[in-house]
Formats: structure tokens, sequence, C-alpha cells
């Protein structure tokens, strides 16, 4: 007798597993704020950010659980399921403790560069020190499923797609093409070097920069904000921009502007068509950020024209591609999420002049200090050997030498720094001693690789930033202007709606990998979000049945 019913239950099984995605794809949106899709939601339209929000499961209350909270550790932890503790990529950079030499998160001197210069093309995966979705997409289809990686950034291509990828493709301004590494193949692809003498960029930057006449700013301060930055060959940072320039100039600047979401959406186009992405009963992954949000809020802040019309033309290229996913892919046959790798200060001097709390903090001149104390209080030096990620790297052969107390030390400069702008001082090494709440701790403990990280981490007060943002915005803290961030699934069985469930970054591919049925990355932490964003009835009573069966 149980032998029939557990064939039923295991034909049931591959039922509702058969009728899994046939393609996932993973979109992020680099330093998108969540408090945006509020913001301009009015100039949506109904078929791009108004679709995922219709149609899509909603996450409200996505957070980031480690510091720092900047690219490449999103972009990884995104895809691991994990923390940069545990996967390696401590930053955009870091220094290493062995020899104190800055080290780029994706910089590989053993590969090729394959369709652009070497500064731009030697980079691989090979410091991301877990599994990714993509990695595992590979393992659980036997190589069988693909899974490409593309951003205009090289880092926010290369760590989604992982080690194992068919592909990752990043933008090089010098050679004005689409690149890949030896990593992942001998040659880049005929389709891609097509695509690159098409000369798409060219054409996409052919006006420059252009306001829409048409439409009025309602979430933006006024064009000629003092809290912007303008182009190097532009007296004031106004409307239009780019004009006049070079085929070179061009190809550069398209990065900082609304057309470079629109480049990278038409390359993802021709990677998915060509490469015949979720074309077969195979599961296959394509990862694409958006890199010129990030590009363009770093220069003009949160609250410029520039920063509104990127987000209006990207609605419109997410509206294009959704439709041409339902077209090629077929509406019921991806799963989707988008989210971003971070969020973004508001500019503090725009804040002081608002009468809010913030300030700008003089980074050198903490550096300078912090030496001048240490020397003070245990002689000789240099004592501090570089800043990065907000952290103090210490001159170990002084540490070796007069082996102090890192936690007493860090609590003695918490005190006797006095500098506006800094919070606390705490030795990493010994962060769980350390007088913050339960919430900052752990993302300070979360964001701690020893190799690839400094001795001290300086936690700054809510509002300030470094000096080098006087204008313009940066991240990079613990506050919930740069942690919280966007969340949505859409597709493939998706319950829409939306849902106030505290939930984390690192959720993201636990989610996809349980959808899929498949084992989550091997560095995951976070857990799956599916008993809220549910699968189709269908596939819930299947599930249900089959669980009932075994359990008999």
């Amino acid at each position: 007798m149980l032998r029939p019913i557990f064939t039923i239950a295991l034909l049931i099984a591959f039922q509702w597993l058969s009728a899994q995605p046939k393609l996932v794809v993973g979109l992020v949106v680099d330093q998108m704020r969540w408090d945006y899709l509020q913001r301009y939601s009015s100039q949506f339209s109904k078929q791009g950010f108004g679709r995922l929000l219709r149609e899509g499961a909603v996450f409200t209350d996505c957070k980031i659980p480690y510091i720092p909270t900047y690219t490449a550790p999103g972009h990884a932890s995104i895809y691991s399921g994990s923390v940069p503790a545990l996967h390696g990529i401590a930053g955009n950079d870091w220094i290493s403790r062995s020899d104190l030499k800055s080290h780029y998160c994706v910089e590989d001197p053993a590969v090729r560069p394959l369709g652009g210069t070497d500064k731009a093309g030697k980079m691989s995966p090979k410091n991301l020190l877990a599994s990714s979705l993509g990695d595992e997409i590979k393992l659980s289809g036997n190589f069988k499923g693909k899974v490409i990686g593309i951003a205009i950034k090289d880092r926010s291509a290369i760590l989604p797609a992982g080690h194992g990828a068919d592909a990752a493709y990043w933008y090089d301004p010098d050679s004005m093409n689409w690149i890949s590494s030896s990593w992942y193949m001998n040659a880049l692809p005929q389709w891609v070097m097509d695509f690159n003498r098409s000369k798409k960029n060219l054409l996409l930057m052919k006006e420059g920069w252009k306001a829409e006449a048409e439409v009025s700013f309602t979430q933006s301060t006024a064009d000629d904000s003092p809290y912007e930055k303008n182009f190097r060959n532009e007296s004031s940072p106004v409307f239009p921009h780019l004009q006049k320039l070079s085929d070179a100039e061009k190809a550069a600047q398209i990065r900082v502007s609304p057309q470079g979401s629109t480049f990278t959406l038409d390359f993802a186009r021709e990677a998915l068509l060509r490469e015949g992405l979720g074309k077969d009963s195979h599961t296959d992954l394509l990862a694409i950020s958006f890199s010129s949000p990030d590009y363009v809020g770093h220069q003009f802040g949160t609250f410029s024209m520039e920063t509104e019309h990127v987000y209006r033309q990207l609605d419109r290229d997410l509206a294009a591609f959704l439709g041409f996913l339902d077209q090629e892919v077929g509406k019921g046959n991806y799963l989707l999420f988008l989210t971003a790798d971070h969020g973004a200060a508001h500019n503090a001097r725009f804040l002081q002049d608002s009468s809010m709390h913030a300030g700008l903090f003089k980074e050198k001149a903490m550096e300078e200090l912090i030496n001048r104390l240490l020397q003070q209080r245990y002689g000789e030096g240099p004592w501090v050997k570089g800043f990065n990620n907000q952290q103090i790297y210490l001159n170990d052969s002084l540490v070796h030498r007069f082996n102090p107390d890192l936690l007493e030390m860090a609590s003695w400069l918490g005190e006797k720094l006095e500098m506006e702008g800094v919070q606390k001082v705490i030795a990493l090494d010994y962060a769980r001693s350390s007088s913050v709440t339960k919430s900052v701790l752990e993302r300070v403990v979360n964001g701690y690789y020893p190799a690839r990280c400094g001795h001290l981490q300086v936690l700054f007060s809510a509002g300030y930033m470094s000096d080098h943002y006087e204008k313009g915005t940066t991240h990079g803290t613990h506050y919930n202007y740069d942690t919280h961030i966007p969340l949505i699934f859409m597709g493939a069985g998706v319950k829409a709606g939306l849902n106030d469930l505290p939930c984390e970054m690192t959720d993201i591919a636990p989610s996809v990998c349980q959808w899929l049925g498949i084992q989550e990355p091997n560095a995951a932490i976070g857990k799956s979000l599916l008993n809220v964003g549910e699968i189709d009835r269908v596939g819930r009573e299947q599930r249900d049945q089959v669980k009932s069966k075994l359990k008999r």
C-alpha cells in the first residue's frame, strides 16, 4: 500500500517542480532608496514600476544587515544570500592586512581581457568566497542552465553571475565596448562584437541629456542647485547636459545619464535572444544591474531633477523590457525580482539649510588626529596606515610591538576624538563587546572579514558624510537611508500584494532557490520568503498533498 501512495506523491512533486520558471531575472538598481517608489509614483507608468507594484509581491521593510553599504558587498550579498563576513567582499576595494596594499574587489591579473583594455578587462569573481544563486542554478541543472550577468559596472555584473557563469559582461568606456574576460570564455561571442559595432551608445548620446520639457519635476529642487556637481565642461549643473562632446566623451558619459539604463537593457535583450535564455526546460538566470542611477546620484544628489529624470527613464525602459519578457519567454515562465544594492543619504548641506541635523565629516583631519593621539599615548608612529570603508588600518608592526588592548584603545579614542560627526569607534576584533545597539552591532559583525578589514570601525553620526561629498551624495552607513531598500518579486505564480514583514537583502537568494526547488548558496544565512510571496493556488495544493502523503 505504501508504494502506490509514495509513487503518487512523487508524481505530484514532479508536476510541481516541472512547473518552475524557465528564467529567473534579477534586477538591481544601484543606489535606489526604498522611498523612491513612493516619491516618484505619480511619474511612473502602468507598465513599468506601476506594473511591478501592482502585480508583484512588494516587501516594504527590506533592510541590509551589514556595513559598509556599498555596491560590491550589496551585489555579492543579494546573490549569495550571505554577508561580507562570510563571502569576503568587504567593500568595493579594501586594504589587505597582510600587505597593506589596496585591492579591487574583482581584480584578477591572471585573466585576459576580451574586447577591452587591460585596465578594464582583467576581472573575475575569484575574490568571492561563497557560491551564488547562479552557481546553484548551474549545479542543480547539471550545468545545462545558462547564467549571464550584465551591468555597466564590472563588479555589478561579475559578482551576481558567480563563479560558474557562462558569461559576465560589463562596459569599458575606453574601448567603448561591452567586454568580458577569459575567466568565462576564450573569445567574445559574435553577437557581442556585432552589438559593439552598432555603436548604440553613441546613437543614444547623440543629443546629449535634455530635460523633459513637457513634464514638471515635482519631487526635485531647482535645476541650478548649490548641492549638485556640474560636469567638467559645464559652468553650472543645469540642463541640457553632455552637449557637443567627442565620441570618446559620449561613450564615457553615457554611464552618468538616463541613457545608461536604456543601453544596459538593449544589451540584455540581445543576450537573451542570442543565448536562447528561457527557451528550454532548464532554468536560466539573467542578472542585470542598472549602474547609472548610482553615478547620477553621486553627482547630483537625491533631490535633483537629474535623479528624478533617471527614474522616469528607467520606468519607461522597464515597461518595454517587461513587455519583451512576456513576448519572448511568456508571462508565466519567468520569475523576476527587483531590489537595490544600497540606498543613499540626502546631501548634508541641503539638510542643514533645511534646518535638519546633518553635517560634513572631515575625513583627513580625523586620520591625522587619531595618529597624533595614538603617538602621544603609545609613542612612535605613524600608527594609522590607512582609512577605507569607514575603518582605520593600524600599523601592524606597532600593534605587535606594543600589543595594546584594542578594545580599550577604541573606547579611549571615542572619548578623545570629540570630533563633529564621529559617533563611536569600535575595535573590530572585539566588536561584540562594544556598547552599541543590537542592530548596529550585528551590521558591524556581519561586515567584518578580518583579512580584508581594518582594526577599528568608525561610526558616523546620523546625517553626516565625508567632506569629499560636499556636493552630490554618497552611502555606506548603517542608517536607514542607506540600508532600507526596495524588494519586489513578480511573475511565475507570485501572489501580488504589500507585505510589511521585516526581511533582509540576504533573504532574496534563498527565496528564489526554494522557489526553484534547489539548494541555496553555500554560505547563505537568509530565510525564504515563500510563505508570504506564495506560488499559485494549484501549486500550493500540490505541495500540501505531497507533504500530507509523505507524513503517512
